[in-house]
């Protein structure tokens, strides 16, 4: 499965044996972080709603604990992009606190 990942605990996600995994954070220490623990996954150092055009086709975006850290005005453009990178019949799981 391949997995795009907007994740405040990338590792959950990350099944550390696939390299079909894509890490998305704008901060340097977290992706120090995860590319610890999930070595064989690629992470790009970006935010979310300025993804690359091209990117994927992913079977799922995933983000998890982190929708809430992009300005509200940007939200449509982190979703979309996500969507933009999913094949078809591809999942979009956000996950956010309450």
């Amino acid at each position: 499965m391949t997995v795009i990942s907007f994740a405040d605990r990338f590792e959950t996600i990350a099944d550390r044996r696939s390299p079909l995994t894509v890490g998305i954070d704008p901060a340097p220490d977290n992706l120090a972080r995860a590319r610890a623990r999930a070595p064989n996954a690629t992470f790009l150092q970006r935010r979310a709603e300025d993804l690359p055009a091209g990117l994927g086709p992913f079977d799922a975006a995933c983000f998890v604990n982190s929708l809430h850290h992009i300005d509200k005005d940007r939200m449509p453009d982190a979703l979309l992009g996500a969507l933009a990178a999913l094949r078809p019949g591809g999942v979009a799981l956000v996950i956010e606190p309450l």
